[in-house]
Parts: structure tokens; C-alpha cells; sequence
């Protein structure tokens, strides 16, 4: 029989050691005495490092601590900021809009070059104020005041699409989608993923090619997700794809497409203002999951969103 225990003591050069475990092994002879114990010394380590080490653990740990906390503090600083500056920043880009709209009402039979200054006086506003209007739904993805709640995507979906009605008509498109899952999710964030992401295969179509949307779903595997480097939770997680048949993109930029502000074309080619598939990565990291896309140009795109089915 082996007992442990712990211990400390002088070293050969009578530096006081720190002796994590010593096993005490008696020796029995045959006729049942204990003539001798052998002592098994085990991670020997001079107990003044073991304080030193101590210490500059302590001294890190806070230092991270500290910089946690002027990290909230600075993102709670720009979220504010970003907030503010939007609200602001519409009330100029109203009464642009309005006095260029009475210098076209003042100014008798305009010649074309001005219809065309006081036209482009009004793109320019719109765009502007998408600008303005994304950045502030952008800010407002960090807020935790928001409660996830049992939500059936089948019904964010229904009601996704039906904003689309008009445009789903014009560009004779199909949105297909399979029986979604029910999962724990904040609501309002769930529609504004599925907006974004329908709406970004709406917009990229190809020339007189009617745009068709595949929403389907699977659950992740154990396999595929210490691939994507989740962390294991009871009831696992769910992939919700969004295909489209549209002009897709190069393969270099399936990670770049998620940076705020990042447009593959022109502003003359398609609209909108590069923050869109931010927010819908915002709205995955919110839920803790994530999002990732595959694509080739001329042959479509795929949206894959990772959920967790109950909140972690």
C-alpha cells in the first residue's frame, strides 16, 4: 500500500523547495515487518519561483481584466457615438432634400443638365440615408437588453417575404424554402438576418435570369463542428443555407464579404451599402454562432448560418 501527500523542505543547496507529492511506499518483508519505506519525490520545484510565478499570473490576470473592461467601456463609447452621429446626421440630409426639391419647384423649365444636378442631388441623399439608417442598425446588434425568445423560422420567414412581394413580382423570382427548425433566438435580429440574406440574392441576379432562392437546413455534426471550432452544447446546432442562382463571386473573397463597408461592384452596378452581410455576422457571433459563404462567379452563392438550437 502507497500513501501521498504534500510537502516542502531544503534542497541540496538549502533552497526551500515546494514538493508537489511524495508517495510513501513501505517495504514488507516475509515475515511481515516493514524493514525500510522508499519516499518518491514528484515535480520538485523551488517554492520562490512558485511565488514569482504566482505573483506574475496575478499581476496578468489583472492587466487582461483591465483591458476587458476599456474594451466595454470604448465599445459601449462607439456604439453610443455611432447612435448619436446617425440621428444627427439625418436632419441636414432632410432639408438637402428639401431645398433642392424647392430649387426644382423655383426654377421655370429647368433645362436638362439642372434636372439631371437636382436629380442626382436626390440619389445621392437616398444613399446617404441607407448609410446613415445601416450604421445605426449596426450599433444597435451590441445591445444585450434583447431576450431570446422560442422562435419558429418558418414564421420570421413568412414574414420576411412578404416585404419582398413587390419585388419578387417584378423580377418574376421563386423563394423556396424547406420546414425550418424552432430555436431559441431573438426575434427582431432572426428577421433582419433573413432580410439581408434574401435580399442580397435578390439584388445580384443575373441579366434576364429570374432569381431562385433555396432556404434548407441541417444539424451540424459532431465531426463539422470541432471543424468550425464550436463548443459542444446538449442539443447541438443547425445550418440554415441560403442558395441563389445569381452572379455569385470569386472564391478570394468569401471571408472579405463579411467586413463592414465591403462592396465587390460599383455603386453604379448595384445598390446598397456593404453592410448588410456584416450585420449578418454581427447577428451569428449575437446568437454564438457563425457565418461563412461559398461561391463562384457566374454560378450563384451559398450562405451558411450556424445556430445554436437553445441558447448556450
Amino acid at each position: 500500500m502507497s500513501i501521498s501527500s504534500e510537502a516542502s523542505g531544503l534542497g541540496a543547496d538549502n533552497q526551500l523547495l515546494s514538493v508537489s507529492k511524495i508517495i510513501y511506499s513501505p517495504v514488507v518483508d516475509e515475515s511481515g515487518s516493514v524493514p525500510y519505506i522508499i519516499l518518491t519525490f514528484t515535480d520538485e520545484k523551488p517554492l520562490a519561483d512558485q511565488i514569482e510565478l504566482a505573483e506574475i499570473l496575478s499581476e496578468h490576470t489583472k492587466e487582461l481584466a483591465d483591458a476587458n473592461q476599456r474594451l466595454r467601456n470604448s465599445n459601449a463609447e462607439l456604439e453610443q457615438f455611432a447612435y448619436i452621429a446617425s440621428h444627427d446626421l439625418q436632419e441636414p440630409l432632410r432639408k438637402i432634400n428639401m431645398f433642392a426639391g424647392l430649387l426644382g419647384n423655383a426654377l421655370e423649365n429647368p433645362n436638362e443638365r439642372i434636372q439631371k444636378y437636382l436629380a442626382n442631388i436626390g440619389v445621392s441623399v437616398q444613399r446617404m440615408t441607407n448609410l446613415i439608417q445601416d450604421v445605426l442598425s449596426y450599433s444597435q446588434l451590441s445591445r444585450k437588453q434583447e431576450v431570446f425568445r422560442t422562435t419558429d423560422l418558418n414564421e420570421i420567414f413568412r414574414e420576411t417575404l412578404a416585404d419582398f412581394d413587390l419585388i419578387v413580382d417584378e423580377k418574376n423570382a421563386k423563394v423556396v424554402s424547406a420546414n425550418l427548425p424552432v430555436i431559441d433566438a431573438i426575434p427582431l435580429q432572426m428577421v433582419q438576418l433573413f432580410h439581408n440574406l434574401i435580399s442580397n440574392a435578390l439584388k445580384y441576379q443575373k441579366p434576364d435570369v429570374a432569381p431562385r432562392i433555396d432556404i434548407s437546413w441541417f444539424a451540424l455534426t459532431e465531426d463539422r463542428r470541432v471543424e468550425l471550432g464550436l463548443p459542444q452544447l446538449e442539443k447541438g446546432y443547425c445550418g440554415l443555407v441560403f442558395a441563389d442562382n445569381g452572379i455569385g463571386f470569386s472564391e478570394e473573397y468569401e471571408q472579405k464579404i463579411f467586413n463592414i463597408f465591403q462592396r465587390l461592384h460599383g455603386k453604379g452596378q448595384y445598390e446598397g451599402t456593404g453592410i448588410g452581410l456584416a450585420m449578418c455576422k454581427k447577428i451569428a457571433e449575437n446568437h454564438h454562432g457563425l457565418i461563412y459563404a461559398r461561391g463562384k462567379e457566374g454560378e450563384g452563392a451559398s450562405f451558411t448560418v450556424v445556430l445554436p438550437f437553445d441558447r448556450p
